[in-house]
């Protein structure tokens, strides 16, 4: 290919091309685009690129290259697009690279491992529109030349260690639609100057170190504005009360903060939000029935506030939140019973979508033009482990009540929310039976309600829970009875159950006796040892048969299918209640002698 002297196009994206970039192509002088991403293509990038002076268009993105950016890549004057990203690049950014973006309009040099200071060269004249930078090492201050790029779009620079305050200055880029300044290290107050980003469509701020308080035009400066996320800071004081009739938002994140006061009325005008998140906060108010208007909201985080008061449905319409399919209200105030009102109404916890193409939720969002946000992420504990979610399938559906006063019982009507996946419940004042309608939850991966006072027997219903992977009941004190037996309840640990002194069985010690024999007689235990009963046999070798069938059952629950194991449930138990008989009988007859 190298003796294609005249070749100016050359394309061979998504190829699973291998090995370095060929040494003949340097003779491909006379090339405006060479595009070779998505392949799996290593070493470093060669230096005699550098003598490609024609090259406009250059795409490596999605490698493995590796080593520094060889400073002959600045020779490329008339180059327009310079796509390095998700490669393996190393060393600092050439001091030089500054030099090109008189005509360089795209520089995505993102997801490396790229560290040093950003270069602080950028001339007068700057025409980048899209800059991506994020997902490196990158440290220092923002180069003050960077307001030269007035046709700025796009500025990403989240997930390095940049180390600064936000510039006043970012108000003379009346273009930018995107910026991306996540994970870092940008500390002090943000300033009001922000709000004259009047072409703004995405603010993502979080996961810093800004403090002060929220500028109030931060609710209605654009009406542009789709995403914005100022998560996880130190900022404190109220939350902006004024979003306009116009706002156009789909994501508000403002959690982990130190934000007070009351929830923003004027949020109603946000009729296209999918995603609130308010959640660890010190908000002082109580459950926002006017939220329920919301057509879009799929997910709504508030826990760890001041929330208080009953959860009650004032609104009393046919459709309320229609969509919301991930609620996390815990460790707040809340009292009554649970919102068996809002259960009925929850038309996103119950559906189960069975279609097998699978969206992330806000995937893709236009308003994004780069590759650092792909979609909504969150973070949800689980007995007493955060766990994140970098992305939330759209079938990803969540109750999180925990740590709250709610009392009375579980409504039996909890089932029918089919399409849960995470249900937790513990550490309430919740009483009576568990409602064995849990077992229509044919999607349930973790079941918490310990930390209650719960009493009765555990539903061996939740024994056809396949998926169940975490289940907890401890510390109710009442429950009493067999503990379900087969498939996920093998799995389960003396961890779930601890605190329940009434339970039996498996995994416990503490063994289940029949209604006919609560307890062994010594006077039985003997007639079994001095083998007078055929069909007796000692404790020890049931002991151990028990375990061992426990082992196999274990193993092949997973592997099995739903009639083998009915089967396998049905032959065994009938055989046990053979023996059972037979054994009634030989007492009988010694009894007549």
């Amino acid at each position: 290919m190298g003796s294609l002297a005249k070749l100016t196009h050359l394309s061979l994206g998504n190829l699973n091309l291998c090995g370095e970039i060929p040494p003949s192509f340097a003779n491909l002088t006379n090339l405006s685009v060479l595009s070779l991403p998505i392949n799996q293509l290593t070493g470093p990038l060669p230096a005699w690129l550098g003598n490609l002076t024609n090259l406009e268009f250059l795409d490596l993105r999605f490698n493995k290259l590796n080593g520094p950016i060889p400073p002959s890549i600045c020779n490329l004057a008339a180059l327009q697009v310079l796509s390095l990203g998700s490669n393996h690049l190393s060393g600092t950014l050439p001091s030089c690279l500054g030099n090109l973006s008189a005509n360089l309009r795209d520089l995505d040099i993102s997801n490396n491992n790229l560290s040093g200071m950003l270069p602080d060269s950028l001339p007068q004249v700057c025409n980048l529109v899209f800059m991506q930078l994020n997902g490196n090492r990158l440290e220092g201050k923002l180069p003050r030349s960077l307001a030269n790029c007035k046709n700025l779009w796009a500025l990403d620079l989240a997930n390095n260690k940049i180390n600064d305050v936000l510039p006043f200055w970012f108000d003379s880029l009346p273009l930018l639609e995107s910026l991306l300044l996540s994970s870092n290290n940008f500390h002090g107050e943000i300033p009001p100057s922000f709000c004259n980003l009047t072409s703004l469509k995405a603010l993502l701020l979080d996961k810093n170190d800004l403090s002060g308080t929220l500028p109030p035009c931060l609710a209605n400066f654009s009406e542009y504005l789709v995403l914005l996320n100022i998560g996880q800071n130190n900022l404190s004081g109220m939350i902006p009360q004024s979003f306009s009739r116009d706002c156009r938002l789909k994501m508000i994140r403002l959690g982990e903060n130190r934000l007070e006061g009351k929830l923003p009325r004027t949020l109603a005008n946000c009729r296209e939000l999918e995603f609130l998140d308010f959640g660890n906060n010190q908000i002082n108010d109580v459950f926002p029935p006017w939220l329920g208007a919301l057509p879009e909201l799929k997910i709504l985080i508030l826990r760890s506030n001041q929330l208080h008061g009953i959860i009650k449905d004032e609104r009393k319409t046919k459709s309320e939140f229609p969509k919301l399919q991930i609620v996390d209200l815990s460790l707040n105030n809340f009292v009554g019973e649970l919102p068996t009102q809002y259960f009925h109404k929850w038309k996103g916890m119950k559906k189960v979508k069975t279609e097998r193409l699978t969206r992330y939720i806000g995937a893709r969002n236009d308003s994004v033009r780069t590759d650092s946000y792909d979609a909504y992420s969150i973070s949800l504990t689980n007995k007493g482990i955060v766990l994140e979610y970098p992305a939330i399938l759209d079938t990803f559906v969540v109750l999180q009540l925990s740590g709250n006063n709610f009392e009375g019982p579980i409504p039996q009507m909890i089932g029918d929310l089919e399409g849960l996946r995470l249900l937790n419940l513990s550490n309430n004042n919740l009483a009576g039976s568990i409602p064995s309608s849990l077992e229509n939850l044919s999607l349930l991966e973790s079941l918490d309600l310990s930390g209650n006072k719960l009493s009765g027997k555990i539903p061996q219903e939740l024994a056809q829970l396949t998926f169940l992977a975490v289940f907890n009941v401890s510390y109710n004190n009442h429950l009493s009875g067999a503990i379900p037996q087969g498939k996920q309840f093998y799995t389960f640990s003396n961890d779930s159950y601890v605190g329940n002194p009434e339970l039996c069985g498996i995994p416990l010690t503490r063994q289940c006796f029949s209604e006919e024999n609560t307890s062994p007689s010594v006077p039985d235990a003997q007639e079994d040892d001095d083998g007078d009963d055929e069909y007796s046999f000692g404790w020890k070798p049931v002991a151990i048969g028990y375990a061992c069938g426990l082992v196999f059952g274990a193993v092949i629950g997973s592997v099995l299918v739903t009639k083998k194991y009915e089967w396998f449930s049905k032959t065994f138990g009938m055989g046990q209640k053979q023996h059972q008989r037979r054994r009634r009988r030989a007492r009988h007859i010694r009894s007549t002698r």
